[in-house]
């Protein structure tokens, strides 16, 4: 092989790993535009996400000060419906006594039931 023929050669492989270093500089300039736009919308998502945290963060607050009343309004309604209870069975008794002291002054001419019998 003579010279001209060794340089053509080498030229032709330069070439080729011209062209070949080209490819690979466009290649890594879109897997670097790539990662850029993947960095921008990790940092978009990571925002957003903030923004969902903070919204859950007060609706969770929101519902335990809605709860606390709720629970509150229950405990006071269950309060006055005991009382309201217990008042109602005391009214029931009191007629309940107040008829048998009536049907025993009916039955006894006003003397007790067991005085009368």
């Amino acid at each position: 092989m003579d010279d001209d023929e060794l340089l053509r050669r080498l030229d032709a492989h330069t070439e080729r790993g011209n062209e070949i270093m080209a490819r690979s500089d466009e290649t890594m300039r879109r897997s670097n535009e790539v990662m850029a736009g993947y960095e921008r919308a990790v940092a978009k998502n990571e925002a957003a996400f903030q923004d969902v945290r903070g919204f859950l963060r007060e609706l969770t607050r929101r519902q335990e000060l809605i709860f606390a009343d709720l629970h509150r309004r229950s405990v006071a309604h269950t309060e006055a419906l005991e009382r309201s209870t217990r008042e109602f069975v005391e009214e029931l008794r009191a007629q309940r006594q107040a008829l048998f002291r009536v049907l025993d002054r009916m039955d006894g001419n006003g003397e007790t039931g067991a005085a009368g019998a």
